[in-house]
């Protein structure tokens, strides 16, 4: 057996490196995972030793012994460590390292120990943790759009995992978001929805939205992590809705509470400014004539407005905050059918809008069938941002 030492005191301290068979000798430490020996811990975490274990040193692998010298009655004693069950290589998290503990009586003594401990130092390679991280935590998208997200697991002291660690996303909406204050008393509300759905370690998925406004949240699920889930938020809305406020120049319609959407009169702020000049016109023109009832426009954060409540219907262009519609059938509180061309008029003069006639169902749209229409959903249809 080949062997070399090297002594050196300082301040009363003397450490002594032994090689044996080209092995390494270790400074005395309760760490498993110095800089020395960081190569036998490639595949998992450095090891930690188990609570209520004795506190001799650093560990080995089952060929290798490491020394450590400590100064007793003016000599030497040697700690030899000695691995009594085998390391698995590469290490697996979990897997525990039993090290039992000799003492030599001098420095230069190889040979059977004159005591030997009782007691075992245990080591256990400990498991990685992770931490799941969704990112954005909030986003704003229109009707129709979709968004990228990401799903990602790290390491909870730094890094990437040192294995494939599953995650998976699922969408849920919330069924009176958006203006539908139906909710699902008629039909399941339609939602979102979000591909790919699972996969490992870095997850980018794409959140679609469908035509229906409204919250959306979504979760992502990491079993194996300390944070098992996070959310993030999705508003599927059209920006820049403005509600169309009470007024002594015209009568609002149609949001009464109890309804199906209680608040119906949502426009942009252009579409407010261009039918505020139509209902000015009209009422300089006819100050004797009943006031303009201002029904259906967009719901709070638009997309689409189903007037049943079932999710599906007419309403199509009611979606953007740029349309709304005029009572003009028979009733006395209505435009009066002399007056039809006159809104039109009214309505080409204010910001290009057009106001379009339209009728019940067919919903024809052609002048004498509409003026000879007497249901009760006769109504302009004004673009008022223009057609």
């Amino acid at each position: 057996m080949e062997m070399c030492a090297h002594r050196e005191t300082r301040f009363g301290r003397l450490a002594i490196m032994y090689c044996c068979f080209g092995l390494i000798v270790f400074v005395f430490s309760i760490s498993a995972a110095s800089a020395s020996n960081a190569g036998l811990w490639t595949s998992a975490s450095a090891p930690t030793r188990v609570p209520g274990s004795e506190d001799w040193g650093a560990a080995a692998d089952s060929t290798c012994r490491y020394f450590h010298p400590v100064p007793t009655n003016g000599g030497w004693t040697y700690f030899e460590y000695r691995a009594t069950s085998a390391i698995p290589n590469p290490p697996t998290e979990g897997a525990t390292i039993m090290l039992e503990c000799h003492l030599y009586g001098d420095a230069h003594h190889i040979g059977q120990p004159w005591a030997t401990t009782a007691g075992f130092l245990v080591y256990r390679i400990s498991p990685e943790t992770y931490t799941l991280a969704l990112t954005p935590e909030t986003a704003t998208i229109e009707p129709g759009k979709s968004f990228q997200f990401k799903a990602t697991v790290t390491k909870q002291d730094g890094g990437a995992p040192s294995k494939p660690v599953p995650v998976s996303v699922k969408v849920e909406v919330d069924p009176i978001s958006g203006g539908h204050d139906h909710g699902e008393t008629f039909a399941t509300r339609p939602k979102g929805s979000v591909a790919p759905a699972s996969g490992n370690t870095v997850l980018p998925f794409t959140f679609a939205a469908t035509e229906v406004s409204g919250t959306h949240t979504i979760t992502a699920t990491c079993d194996l992590c300390v944070n098992k889930t996070e959310k993030a938020t999705v508003n599927v809305m059209v920006p820049g809705l403005t509600t169309l406020t009470p007024s002594t120049n015209y009568v609002l319609v149609g949001g009464e509470a109890g309804k199906k959407h209680a608040d119906n009169h949502w426009l942009t702020a252009t579409a407010i400014k261009n039918l505020k000049v139509l209902v000015k016109k009209y009422n300089i023109a006819y100050p004797d004539g009943p006031l303009l009832r201002l029904n259906d426009a967009s719901l709070i954060w638009g997309g689409k407005f189903d007037i049943a409540g079932n999710w599906a219907g007419e309403h199509k262009e009611h979606r953007r905050g740029d349309v709304i519609d005029i009572r003009a059938n028979q009733d006395i509180t209505a435009i009066p059918e002399p007056n039809f061309k006159e809104i039109q008029i009214f309505a080409s003069q204010s910001g290009g809008a057009f106001a379009d006639l339209h009728c019940n169902p067919p919903y024809s749209r052609t002048c004498p069938v509409c003026i000879l229409d007497t249901g009760s959903n006769r109504h302009f249809h004004v673009y008022l941002l223009g057609k």
